[in-house]
């Protein structure tokens, strides 16, 4: 068994190190905590290499490590396949973990690894001198669950315990909360306009696109004109090209149809394979659209904050389909190419501007049940109290309060004169 050794500023250090399994390395504030430290890690560090010892899937060629499995997840297929960007973050999220997780063994990893992991990241700091933001550790993690992904289905492993590990204690992350206006929206069409002569004239309509559907801004740009079918007013986004990988068809109505078919004439006559097309200044080759510039123009000359995005379009007409119809989360997730409704679950709570006519109606039902209370000849002293506290629960705004006040004395009160038999319950 390993010794803890005391260091020259009162801490005790735990190092064990042991055959095949990463080095421990623990530092903590009394020698107590660290035999009792040293007690828990024997232990794991025993039921890894057991685990080890009893794994008959190690494959032939040496993938073994976490690292082992980063290389062979970035020359798979699956990681080819991602767009530029997504890779481009992979490979940065990776660096930290390989660092931190590299040498770990793959059929020894658990849960609370990676939850040392998060911990470790947490107490560091960036660049500039700040912690790492939520979102960039959830980034992280989701990039070790991607390659544990690939090394589970190549039979490396049995398990991805980082997807499995729903209960961590992570950082919070940012979510973006930011709201657009209608006169915003306005204003943004405008002067997209207005540059579009010496800018990128597929931008404009793209922007209005983004509003109309809640596509990813992503994926909107690189719409070709082949899968569009305007006779029926759909785009047929194929498996590929959508982030969820499933196959999508965005409905296109009124003036937006309109534009698009505009538009497609003008790709036509430009040769275009894309819908909303840039230049590379590389080759003169067409490219899906890059607008992460115009964008940040015209929101900073309408006054947006720099939190909003271009994907804020799409949380915006997510916000509206929940603000203004009585579609289900299963058709709202639909319309905008989510595949699971479970996505749609930070946007429920504005269901109450949509639920005011509703609420409205049960307030006025309530308040015709008291008045035909209160005009009745009530002598019951219980009934008399029922109806006083139904009073003051519905003045105070509290509906439940007042229902349960009335439901109380509700067969009592059906000897009161002048109160119509339909209200009792």
């Amino acid at each position: 068994m390993a010794t803890p050794r005391k260091l020259s500023n009162g801490t005790w250090r735990v190092q064990i190190i042991r055959k095949g399994l990463p080095k421990f390395d623990r530092v903590v504030n009394s020698e107590e905590e660290a035999w009792t430290l040293i007690r828990e890690a024997e232990v794991d560090l025993s039921k890894r290499k057991a685990a080890i010892a009893v794994q008959t899937s190690v494959s032939a060629d040496g993938v073994k490590t976490v690292r082992d499995a980063w290389a062979g997840y970035k020359g798979s297929v699956r990681f080819d396949e991602k767009a530029d960007k997504t890779k481009s973050r992979e490979v940065s999220a990776s660096i930290p973990v390989l660092r931190i997780l590299g040498d770990y063994a793959l059929h020894a990893l658990t849960v609370m690894d990676i939850q040392h992991y998060v911990d470790t990241r947490r107490r560091e700091k960036n660049q500039h001198g700040k912690k790492l933001s939520g979102d960039s550790i959830r980034i992280e993690k989701s990039t070790l669950s991607a390659m544990l992904s690939w090394a589970k289905k190549r039979g490396y492993i049995q398990a991805n315990v980082a997807y499995s590990a729903r209960d961590l204690e992570m950082p919070k992350c940012h979510g973006r909360e930011v709201r657009i206006t209608m006169r915003q929206e306005l204003e943004m069409y405008r002067l997209a306009e207005e540059r579009s002569e010496r800018a990128n004239e597929s931008f404009p309509v793209w922007l209005r696109f983004g509003f109309a559907t809640g596509t990813r801004p992503g994926e909107s740009a690189k719409i070709k004109v082949a899968w569009l079918n305007l006779e029926r007013g759909e785009v047929h986004l194929p498996r590929q090209s959508h982030k969820n990988r499933r196959p999508r068809v965005i409905i296109l109505v009124g003036d937006m149809l309109e534009r698009v078919k505009r538009q497609a004439e003008r790709a036509a006559l430009a040769g275009s394979p894309y819908l909303f097309w840039s230049i590379s200044t590389k080759d003169g080759s067409f490219q899906p659209l890059y607008y992460d510039k115009a964008w940040a123009v015209i929101r900073d000359a309408v006054g947006l904050p720099s939190e909003a995005v271009p994907h804020s379009m799409r949380h915006e007409k997510i916000s509206r389909l929940f603000e203004t119809t009585d579609f289900s989360d299963s058709v709202i997730a639909a319309l905008v190419g989510d595949v699971d409704t479970n996505s749609l679950k930070p946007y429920k709570h504005l269901r109450s501007s949509a639920l005011r006519e509703r609420v409205e109606d049960h307030m006025a039902g309530l308040r015709e049940k008291l008045e035909a209370l209160e005009k009745g000849n009530v002598t019951d002293g219980a009934v008399q109290q029922a109806v006083l506290d139904a009073i003051i629960s519905l003045k105070h705004g509290n509906a439940d309060a007042a229902e349960q006040a009335l439901a109380s004395v509700g067969k009592r009160a059906r000897k009161v004169r002048g109160l119509p038999l339909s209200i009792v319950k």
